[in-house]
């Protein structure tokens, strides 16, 4: 009895593991082989999809991604296997319709593979399949006609602390070379060369640029110079340290799907964890003598981590200046600034000088980029005017403050107008006389919209000068603004001014040169002698015949 009880009840255990196991058996779905990303150039793929038991398999037959622009690419889905009562099916895709103009930019679609049990219609369950596309051919078609070709393209990293001319750091000056040649056997038109730089990490554009549209005979080239810095505010620490150049040439009269070539080339922008630089110094290229001299400069944190307690120290040993200069926390990828002023000594020698600057964190160590590079920087100026000047006629502890910048003009024979900034740095109200002198080298007279200004407690105010300059005048050209109030000579502020060559002008030539006007009427006059002459001896030809 025992062991029947006993079969019965192993019989009821192994029918309940049956049924539960029955119960749990659910079909799950899996994409063992994923579909490999598309191109332009490569517009089809295969994935498989398994399930763990037979199974039913449906799913979309279409799928369309959209870029930023709203631009569209649209998929077509098959299947390449029967998709009934399997346990693996597989699925093809390929791209029908393509915008010509499709982004760069990679873009995603998921889309939903189900499988139901064949047996059980209630027992499904689905799988998400993502489909890429990226153009990895920057033409919006590929390459087309085979006429256009890059000659090269040569690119410079002219000025930063990238050590190779494919790698760059955050503010680096890069200097791109774009020779363009049409190798074909027709003129083409309105070529437009665009270029940037992408993110492969975040798909996304950090500068994008096109360039003037020019024309090219056939057999003939043309070279394309752009210049820009690698600017902070385009980047971000999620886009890691791999970038691509992008240049690509297309004629806009016959269209990009007819005629372009394009070029790429890695690019690496490195972001360190800590290290913060300096950059766009501004100071007066030319100061005197017993001067108050301002200095600005951005203060960048081109590092991925934010930093505090961040210093400066300002150096020169022969101006006496050893300062440092607290600039406090400055976030990862964003600046601050800083703005100091230097006295430079009534007695130094008239040469140029150079301020050394160094960066401290806040271990009081100067801040080192991973290639070694010390955060270090040079700002050069001329000293120059009232050097050694008696302390009655040029003031040591500066009372007002001189800057002067070009305001427009800059040619040979035209006006040229410059804009002076008069601050007052004293502590009471006063009034200073200001005047421009030593210019009669290069420009024939000055007028000025004041003269006279009035001036509170670090209150300032502009003077113009409008120099009618020789045409003889080029190059590098000096003038002094000088500011004195009462009898006193406050400041003898040197400005330097760049004089081009102006465009001949045959007209104003003729108009501004008597020589000229002097052999145009000796011609005329010979002219008409000539014609009176021929005149003459055809009459008396005449007269003889008759």
């Amino acid at each position: 009895m025992k062991s029947k009880i006993f079969n019965l009840s192993g019989i009821s255990v192994l029918l309940l593991i049956l049924s539960m196991s029955f119960v749990f058996a659910v079909i799950t779905v899996s994409v063992p082989t994923s579909p490999t990303t598309m191109t332009k150039s490569t517009n089809s793929t295969t994935f498989t999809v398994n399930s763990s038991i037979s199974a039913n398999f449906s799913y979309p037959t279409t799928a369309t991604i959209t870029d930023a622009d709203g631009n569209t690419a649209t998929f077509a889905l098959t299947n390449t296997t029967s998709i009934l009562n399997t346990q693996t099916a597989t699925f093809n895709v390929t791209t029908s319709t393509i915008s010509s103009s499709f982004n760069l930019e990679k873009d995603t679609k998921a889309i939903t593979i189900t499988a139901a049990n064949a047996s059980n219609s209630t027992d499904t369950n689905t799988t998400s399949v993502t489909l890429t596309f990226d153009n990895q051919n920057y033409c919006s078609s590929g390459d087309q006609g085979g006429n256009l070709t890059f000659g090269k393209v040569n690119i410079d990293n002219a000025k930063g602390f990238g050590e190779d001319d494919d790698e760059w750091y955050p503010l680096d000056e890069i200097e791109v070379s774009i020779r363009v040649d049409n190798d074909g056997n027709e003129d083409i038109d309105d070529i437009v060369v665009e270029w940037g730089v992408y993110s492969t990490k975040e798909d996304k554009w950090v500068i994008d640029e096109e360039e003037n549209e020019f024309n090219l005979k056939d057999g003939k080239k043309e070279t394309l110079n752009v210049e820009f810095n690698v600017d902070p505010d385009d980047l971000s620490t999620d886009m890691g340290d791999d970038y691509v150049l992008y240049v690509k040439a297309y004629s806009d009269d016959l269209g990009e799907g007819i005629e372009c070539v394009s070029n790429s080339d890695d690019i690496t922008i490195t972001i360190d964890n800590d290290f913060v630089v300096l950059d766009d110094f501004e100071i007066s290229d030319v100061v005197s003598c017993g001067s108050e001299v301002p200095i600005t400069a951005d203060v960048w944190n081109i590092g991925e981590d934010d930093q505090e307690d961040v210093y400066l120290l300002m150096y020169n040993k022969e101006l006496g200046i050893n300062e440092e200069i607290i600039i406090g926390d400055v976030d990862s990828l964003e600046n601050e600034k800083l703005s100091t002023n230097i006295n430079i000594p009534s007695d130094m020698e008239e040469k140029f000088y150079t301020l050394k600057f160094w960066v401290y964190d806040e271990d009081n160590e100067v801040y080192e980029n991973d290639n070694n590079d010390d955060s270090e920087f040079s700002l050069p100026f001329k000293v120059e005017g009232s050097c050694g000047a008696d302390s009655t006629t040029a003031t040591t502890s500066s009372k007002v403050l001189v800057s002067a910048n070009l305001e427009s003009g800059g040619k040979a024979g035209d006006e040229l107008v410059v804009k002076s900034v008069v601050r007052n740095t004293g502590d009471k109200l006063t009034t200073y006389e200001v005047v421009a002198t030593g210019y009669t080298d290069w420009a024939s007279s000055v007028s000025q919209d004041l003269s006279t200004v009035i001036l509170g407690v670090g209150e300032s105010k502009e003077v113009l000068f409008t120099f009618d300059v020789n045409k003889d005048s080029v190059g590098d050209q000096l003038f002094n603004v000088e500011i004195t109030s009462g009898d006193k000579l406050l400041v003898k502020q040197p400005v330097s001014v760049s004089i081009e060559e102006s465009g001949f002008n045959l007209i104003s030539s003729i108009k501004n040169n008597k020589y000229l006007w002097g052999i145009g009427l000796i011609n005329l006059i010979l002219i008409v002698a000539i014609i009176a002459v021929v005149m003459r001896v055809r009459s008396n030809s005449i007269n003889s015949n008759i």
